[in-house]
């Protein structure tokens, strides 16, 4: 893949799409990625391909940037061709960090960590900002949704808690907070994934300050969201049940704020007669969630 970038953006392009190819639905084939050869100068072990997909996706499409890649950093702008790149890695990468093996690898090698980091970040700058960056906003949608598939597994989601627990709640609110509905949507499928994890309830001081501007942005997505696309509010009130479910500190919590409980509520109300299942789904996680706290 060094090889690729080096000669241009769309051999990069179709070698990543191979590579998606190769790997879905396929263990074997995902685990084969974390597999180095020795280069011949010395001896040392070449990169993985997982290595050299986590630094596409972080750093916006350069294996080896010499400088920061973010939105607003002066000198420092991906070109169109850097970003589809990265999208395309981390489109690899959603499918590639499901598997348990591929996961740990990352870990070891500090890559989650760095993607969070990378991620708050480009979030940052963003909300200091009143331009709009299409690029940075879809590549930023993209990473985030690996941070989803890496919260799918229980050591990921562990490692996600007991490294990045200060930075999630800053992170995840500024998610919530975007103006850019693919940030939110693939955010807010992250904050979902991270939320029905295991441990969760032992980490639950994260969602504490998260908790108002979870429910105000289910509120506005109520309001703004068609009701047969309501992806962001799904994952939102599923987040919610998964808060409250075994969990009493969190009933509690939720059941002192009266305000909160009256917006669920108003959001449960508007959906009921939509038969879509999208809106169905809703209700339903609504449901769950206000018969918990009340019961």
């Amino acid at each position: 893949m060094r090889t690729a970038h080096v000669r241009g953006s769309q051999l990069l392009l179709t070698a990543l799409r191979l590579l998606a190819n190769y790997s879905y639905g396929n263990d074997r084939a995902k685990t084969s990625l974390l597999t180095s050869s020795l280069s011949a100068p010395g001896g040392d072990k070449t990169p993985t391909l997982l290595s050299l997909l986590l630094s596409l996706a972080s750093n916006r499409g350069e294996v080896t940037p010499s400088q920061p890649r973010f939105a607003g950093s002066g000198d420092a702008v991906s070109s169109a061709g850097d970003v589809k790149a990265s999208n395309t890695a981390c489109q690899v990468l959603k499918s590639v960090l499901l598997n348990a093996d591929c996961v740990l690898a990352a870990v070891k090698a500090g890559w989650i960590t760095k993607l969070v980091d990378v991620a708050q970040e480009r979030l940052k700058q963003a909300t200091q900002t009143s331009k709009t960056d299409r690029l940075e906003a879809e590549n930023l949608a993209h990473l985030l949704s690996v941070l989803g598939s890496i919260a799918c597994s229980e050591e990921g989601a562990r490692v996600l808690y007991s490294s990045c627990a200060t930075v999630l709640p800053l992170m995840l609110e500024d998610v919530m907070q975007s103006s850019e509905v693919a940030v939110r949507r693939n955010g807010c499928w992250f904050l979902r994934n991270l939320a029905l994890s295991k441990a969760t309830k032992s980490h639950f001081a994260v969602w504490e300050a998260l908790l108002d501007v979870t429910v105000t942005t289910c509120v506005r997505e109520n309001e703004s969201a068609t009701l047969d696309d309501s992806t962001t509010l799904r994952s939102l009130t599923a987040a919610l049940w998964s808060l409250v479910y075994d969990n009493q500190k969190a009933r509690a919590l939720l059941l002192s704020k009266p305000a909160a409980l009256r917006s669920l509520q108003h959001v449960l109300a508007s959906r009921r007669s939509d038969k879509s299942p999208s809106s169905q789904e809703v209700v339903e996680n609504l449901q769950r969630v206000l018969l918990l706290v009340q019961e």
